[in-house]
């Protein structure tokens, strides 16, 4: 079944969803797949399963575009002041070595 989100509250990690048969149904962050809850935006369309009583399960976003968007990390400037971990992790992430830096 398909529906979209009507409300999101994110401190208390619920959602409502309006499915495609008029209905209201209610999901838990622990019902969210492919995605984190938080990523989520009132109005996205979202495929799911419908549960028991009002409830959904297996939410998960139709489209990629329902997604809040993430932002690209800051590149640090000097190798100086960073650690050998912290060294090693901006090698994995932009394929740098410290020889690059500073």
């Amino acid at each position: 079944m398909t529906g979209t989100i009507t409300q999101l509250q994110r401190d208390r990690g619920v959602g409502t969803l309006l499915g495609a048969d008029s209905k209201s149904y209610t999901f838990r962050r622990s019902d969210v797949r492919d995605v984190w809850f938080h990523e989520l935006t009132e109005g996205a369309t979202i495929a799911c399963e419908p549960g028991k009583d009002v409830s959904a399960t297996r939410v998960r976003p139709v489209s990629a575009s329902v997604l809040i968007p993430r932002l690209e990390p800051a590149r640090p400037l000097s190798r100086a002041i960073m650690s050998p971990r912290r060294a090693a992790q901006v090698e994995t992430l932009y394929g740098q070595t410290n020889q690059d830096f500073g």
